[in-house]
């Protein structure tokens, strides 16, 4: 998971559910986000069951999704969700809230939602994740001309 700063992405919820999880979560995050979104040097504390990766390459960040048990996105609200889009395409299960990309995937196997803390603690202690079998179609049906000829037209 990524970037859960602050109340909107979720930080708070991470920390209140992460010693449920039966896997250590991981937690990446630059430090040119985390400047632009404080305009200070932010120092996280540690979060027990948390393992927080700074500044790692691309590389090293495409082996974790390789390895990956799942993605679990915190985020109260969300954009698009770039980090969801890549746990789509790279096949690892999905925790999220119903918001930004999660949104346009259906009710495929592999995707879990959750609307309070306690149905994400039951995603996160249950510990046995369905393999996805996601159907990459609906990445045709929304390419950026049809998102945009769909508002516009």
């Amino acid at each position: 998971m990524f970037n859960p700063y602050g109340p909107v992405k979720g930080k708070g919820v991470l920390a209140e559910v992460a010693q449920y999880c039966k896997f250590p979560i991981v937690w990446c995050y630059n430090d040119m986000t985390r400047y632009r979104h404080f305009g200070t040097d932010y120092k996280t504390p540690p979060i027990d069951n948390v393992i927080q990766l700074r500044n790692i390459s691309q590389s090293e960040l495409y082996y974790l999704y390789e390895k990956a048990a799942a993605y679990i996105c915190f985020s109260i609200n969300e954009g698009f969700g770039w980090a969801v889009a890549d746990a789509f395409v790279y096949d690892l299960p999905i925790i999220s809230r119903n918001t930004g990309i999660v949104t346009f995937l259906g009710d495929q196997k592999g995707v879990m939602r959750y609307r309070t803390k306690e149905e994400l603690i039951g995603h996160l202690a249950e510990g046995c994740l369905e393999k996805p079998d996601y159907n990459k179609s609906i990445l045709d049906k929304y390419t950026y001309r049809g998102l945009v000829d769909r508002l516009f037209c």
